[in-house]
């Protein structure tokens, strides 16, 4: 589950409006139930403003860096323009909060 996501909720918009945004890295593992509900919170949160969702599969050998820096913590969510991240466990509310959403 690595890769970039979009998300965004079209209904209501005009074709004309411009939507910025905003970027966060999802840390995750595969086979992680908790990543899973937190990707779902994820999502739930990217209803009320759009999001551009940068997965990172911390388990692939490539990513050796952020198994050390975040394994214990994932799943765990970050914007990359601030040195503060949000990890497991955390409420839809929390998440937003942490989102400026």
């Amino acid at each position: 589950m690595e890769g970039r996501f979009f998300y965004r909720r079209s209904a209501g918009l005009k074709s004309n409006t411009l939507q910025i945004r905003k970027k966060v890295v999802f840390y995750t593992k595969l086979n992680c139930r908790l990543c899973l509900d937190a990707y779902r919170l994820l999502l739930e949160a990217a209803c009320d403003t759009p999001l551009e969702i940068d997965v990172v599969d911390i388990g692939h050998s490539h990513n050796a860096a952020c198994q050390h820096l975040y394994g214990e913590r994932i799943p765990l969510v970050k914007l990359p323009e601030t040195e503060t991240d949000l990890g497991w466990p955390f409420t839809l509310a929390e998440l937003k909060a942490y989102l400026g959403v």
